[in-house]
């Protein structure tokens, strides 16, 4: 369930209606569910995904922690399986060990945030973002104990790598 502008706008005036039905409706059809924090343009209508846990500015970071800590609520209340969520795209000059920072710092928050409400978080590696490989989430895990943070894997990404990998 990615929460958007129509779809379970935790900024909406209808969110806790649709939160609501919502929950009812993946009771009554025995559905089990996953929180995903992808809406392009939910935070800034402007630049698609941003901004993220490694905006340059703190208060943008803020943001995305405040949005990600809603979705942990939401998938609380859902009793969804976890909240699906990535690093960003680095727009800055700070460099990847600054922006690395930035990652872990917010994820801790967030990650601290989870354990209280007894929610996993999915980590996405995604193409051209900071954290874009198993590789790199190895990397991220060094930086990060936390048994809230599982790997999630897109499929379709995955299997675009191996083509290119294999087409040579």
């Amino acid at each position: 369930i990615t929460l958007d502008h129509n779809a379970l706008n935790p900024y909406g005036e209808h969110f806790e209606r649709e939160l609501k039905e919502t929950a009812e409706l993946l009771t009554r059809y025995q559905l089990r569910s996953i929180v995903e924090t992808g809406a392009r343009f939910l935070l800034n209508p402007a630049v698609k995904h941003e901004p993220t846990l490694v905006s340059q500015r703190e208060e943008d970071r803020l943001r995305r922690i405040d949005f990600i800590k809603r979705s942990i609520d939401v998938a609380a209340t859902l009793g969804s399986d976890c909240v699906s969520i990535w690093s960003g795209v680095v727009r800055y000059a700070a460099g990847r060990d600054a922006a690395l920072a930035d990652l872990v710092s917010g994820l801790q928050r967030v990650l601290d945030y989870a354990d209280r409400r007894d929610v996993d978080l999915g980590f996405e590696p995604e193409p051209d973002m900071l954290i874009d490989t198993t590789d790199s989430f190895a990397e991220l895990l060094d930086r990060i104990d936390s048994p809230r943070l599982k790997l999630t894997l897109d499929v379709g990404e995955a299997s675009e790598q191996l083509d290119a990998t294999y087409d040579g």
